[in-house]
């Protein structure tokens, strides 16, 4: 059989032969080929011709044949200086294989200890406790380098990521996050070290505003996925620009964003990033989000020596034969390979499921998920709030609602159009946290004090979901409570009001709740919290509260923290003044007053 040797470009020969079936299996095994379906050819690049060559070696029914002697000079010579960079690889691909037998062996010997010899107090901050489990991340991370991360929501992905960073004691850490969760990053590395932070914006301005922390001194570089969607990215105004040319660290929160090799955020990152980074560390809840193929682009930044090319994971672990004529150019040959891809997994992730270390978690966790408008939502919030500069304030009282005259607004309805805007922006991230602990086929209870966006939610959600307000009947409501607390049934999400659901009921089948708007009183929250935190709970509850940064969002919360402040001084046996029910209204009217009067 003649295989002969074409050129088809500087760096890269075709290939053609008479139809054999031994050869088309040897060429789909190569890391990069590709099909030419105008010429009907193979095209493979210096390296994967070599390979394919040297599947052959000594064989004598099997011929390669240069179209010149030309050609077959010029090849000898490329692969020749490119022999080193060929052999690095194999061997970094083999010292690799081999961490990740060590890792497996170092995770099941941590595991089975009830205390870790680790002392984390060197780079956490004063107080900050990290659980055993949590330990063994940092650990397992610092061995391996590059690792992903795959946790359920609740058990800590951000205090491992940390304390492994800070025990590695890197110079600068590249911190990608969805949108909504930047500032929650720079919450939590104030709260967990010692460290600075530094968010990179698109827009100048807010850049300058959102940063208390020069880019020189800040270990952390955050920004969000956006930031690198551009079709034509640009490196030297994005990064460069600010003196960044090395990451010691590259950490990537819901890493599950990068599935799509073709997303210009993923071919951006692989082509500008990644070559500047030295460890990866891929955080997710959820890595497979539909399908096998959601892998590869994700182990391809942990261990490129191991999943080189995006055809020869699809190929070997997928199943899947290319098809010029099918859609996406990829049909299905056979089952994927679900053993094999997990066995690859255990040496280079570390999974937590919450049901595995529910006695090492806090009874319940109290989550702050902190969101920043647009531009333009920051300007028609401004607009709204720009109402109150016509209000008058010394006829205007502080709880009582004023009938509008003409156009004219009371400074309460304004508020709470300030209010209802907010809740209805956080819809997106709320949808986002729902699906996500629905697939991991948890029950969610999600308060607002809003109907509104509670009902847009419901009908987001119509087939799991149910929703719980004044308007629906007595009976009804326990029916709903009832099929809610059947653990088998469909019924996942329940949408309910503060007003209406906050007191009285039991909803202990869900040991998650997101609470989209908060109440004036501080007792309206903690009381909802008990929904799911009561008699018949045996799971750890996390309770997650969207916050507007820079908007009434934080007034609010901050104002409800103070006034609990003195409500606990009352529970630790100073003075009593009866609080519990005496609304922030008036002190956040005090506050746009003395802001607008």
């Amino acid at each position: 059989m003649l295989i002969n040797i074409t050129k088809a470009s500087r760096e890269y020969y075709h290939i053609t032969f008479n139809f054999n079936q031994e050869i088309i299996d040897n060429i789909k095994k190569l890391e990069k080929r590709e099909w030419d379906s105008e010429l009907k050819k193979w095209k493979l690049d210096v390296y994967n011709l070599y390979k394919l060559i040297s599947f052959y070696k000594g064989r004598k029914d099997i011929f390669f044949e240069f179209q010149t002697n030309e050609l077959r000079t010029e090849f000898i010579k490329k692969y020749s200086k490119k022999e080193i960079e060929y052999n690095n690889k194999e061997q970094a691909k083999a010292e690799r294989l081999a961490l990740h037998e060590r890792v497996k062996l170092l995770k099941k010997t941590l595991l089975s200890q009830d205390t870790i010899d680790f002392d984390y107090s060197k780079f956490l901050k004063k107080g900050v406790i990290p659980r055993n489990y949590q330990t063994v991340g940092a650990i397992l991370g610092n061995e391996l380098g590059s690792m992903l991360l795959t946790a359920d929501i609740g058990t800590g992905k951000t205090i491992i990521s940390l304390l492994t960073a800070e025990s590695r004691l890197v110079n600068k850490v590249l911190v990608i996050v969805p949108n909504s969760l930047k500032f929650n990053w720079c919450q939590e590395i104030l709260k967990f070290t010692n460290s600075k932070y530094f968010v990179l914006e698109s827009n100048k301005s807010r850049e300058k505003k959102v940063n208390q922390y020069s880019i020189e001194e800040a270990k952390y570089i955050i920004c969000n996925y956006e930031y690198f969607n551009a079709a034509k990215f640009n490196f030297n105004d994005r990064i460069k620009k600010y003196g960044l040319t090395k990451f010691d660290l590259l950490i990537c929160d819901e890493s599950h964003r990068i599935k799509n090799p073709k997303a210009n955020t993923t071919k951006n990152m692989h082509k500008y990033i990644k070559p500047i980074i030295d460890n990866v560390l891929l955080l997710t809840g959820t890595p497979i989000s539909s399908k096998l193929e959601d892998l590869y682009s994700q182990l391809n930044f942990i261990s490129p020596e191991e999943f080189p090319s995006k055809n020869k994971f699809f190929i070997e672990y997928c199943g899947l034969v290319y098809d010029p004529n099918a859609y996406g150019n990829w049909s299905v040959a056979s089952g994927p390979k679900l053993e094999e891809i997990h066995n690859k997994l255990d040496g280079m992730q570390y999974r937590i499921k919450k049901r595995d270390v529910i006695k090492d978690l806090p009874k319940v966790s109290i989550n702050k998920i902190y969101l920043e408008m647009t531009d333009t939502e920051e300007k028609t919030y401004q607009d709204i709030e720009s109402g109150f500069r016509n209000i008058d304030w010394s006829k205007e009282t502080a709880i009582s609602d004023k009938k509008e005259h003409g156009k004219e607004l009371s400074a309460l309805t304004i508020l709470t159009k300030l209010r209802q805007y907010t809740s209805i922006l956080k819809l997106e991230k709320a949808k986002e946290l729902i699906t996500e602990l629905n697939d991991n086929n948890e029950k969610v209870v999600i308060f607002d004090v809003y109907k509104n966006p509670l009902q847009i939610l419901t009908e987001e959600f119509k087939n799991n979901s149910a929703l719980y307000t004044g308007d629906v009947q007595a009976f009804e409501r326990q029916q709903l409570v009832n099929k809610f607390q059947e653990k088998n049934s469909n019924l996942q999400n329940l949408f309910l009001t503060l007003a209406s659901g906050n007191y009285g009921i039991t909803l202990t089948e869900a040991s998650n709740m997101l609470i989209i708007s908060q109440d004036w009183i501080p007792g309206t929250t903690d009381q909802a919290i008990g929904r799911i935190d009561r008699i018949g709970q045996v799971n750890p509850c996390n309770v997650y509260i969207f916050l507007y940064k820079d908007t009434v969002d934080i007034d609010v919360d901050t104002l409800l923290t103070e006034k609990k402040k003195t409500i606990s001084k009352v529970v630790d046996g100073e003075d009593f003044v009866d609080n519990s029910e005496s609304s922030i209204l008036s002190e956040l009217m005090s506050k746009y007053k003395n802001k607008y009067k």
